[in-house]
């Protein structure tokens, strides 16, 4: 099983020149990055409500489990799934949520492979409705990362979300308008 590790590790110094292999790995994992938001994204629409039907939502919870490990570890905290085991898991959160509606921004990455293995750090901006509320929220927030190369690519073998922070907006006119935008 995934042991997450303590993110006390601060990123190694980047080289001066990244080696090609190197690079196909790390947009690797930028492209699984981006396909988990997609999904998790995937899961609501415009009016700040769960699509229908219900096989929708779970399509897009399973496509979303399946960027991770049959043994992956998310330390989601008290507000997100706190911590989890397993792909089974994973989707049972993901079905659920705690979210009415949701868009995901994952940015300033910084990733490092050592050969099948990889470790990242992400930023997370989010938006999004609670389940059970009508004021739009946005987060902050720092992902710390840990990856394995499978038969299947690269997927998150552990995720855990540190520097949590809320704000309320003051309304969802707010929301509703940057919606539109997507």
């Amino acid at each position: 099983m995934t042991q997450i590790k303590p993110s006390t590790q601060a990123p190694h110094r980047r080289r001066a020149r990244i080696p090609p292999d190197v690079a196909i790995d790390v947009l690797a994992i930028h492209d699984l990055k981006a396909r988990y938001a997609y999904f998790a994204d995937h899961k609501y629409n415009g009016v700040h409500r769960r699509r229908q039907p219900q096989a929708q939502l779970d399509r897009a919870a399973r496509s979303q489990a399946a960027c991770f490990t049959r043994d992956a570890v998310w330390e989601g905290g008290r507000d997100f799934g706190r911590r989890l085991v397993g792909r089974a898991a994973l989707f049972a959160f993901f079905r659920g949520g705690p979210w009415r509606f949701a868009m995901h921004f994952y940015v300033s990455p910084i990733i490092e492979i050592d050969g099948d293995r990889a470790r990242g750090w992400w930023r997370l901006w989010q938006m999004a409705v609670p389940r059970d509320g009508d004021d739009a929220v946005f987060l902050a927030a720092v992902t710390t990362d840990e990856y394995r190369r499978e038969r299947a690519g690269w997927l998150h073998s552990a995720v855990r979300f540190e520097q949590m922070h809320f704000v309320r907006a003051a309304s969802t006119d707010a929301l509703q308008m940057l919606s539109t935008l997507s």
